[in-house]
């Protein structure tokens, strides 16, 4: 289906579904960068630190994004990853 034929589909849930297909697109959208920041992170962590313990991989997987900025920071002075997660 292309863009186009998905707008047009859209258009016809009128404004409530809209509403209702934007705001799941937003979702995705936003869940899919957090996805991939997190992603980001193990691979910088496995540059760093070597192959990572399941419990680390999990933490990362689960986080917030609060915490993923966090960390993403927190991992240029880090030197330890007990020192990164504590």
């Amino acid at each position: 289906m292309s863009e186009q034929d998905l707008a047009h589909l859209i258009d016809q849930f009128g404004p409530r579904g809209q509403e209702v297909a934007v705001t799941t697109a937003e979702r995705i959208q936003a869940r899919g960068r957090v996805e991939g920041r997190a992603e980001a992170l193990l691979t910088q962590l496995a540059a760093k630190f070597g192959r990572l313990p399941a419990g680390i991989v999990d933490r990362v997987h689960n986080a917030t994004p609060e915490q993923l900025n966090d960390w993403t920071v927190q991992i240029l002075s880090a030197t330890t990853l007990d020192e990164l997660f504590e």
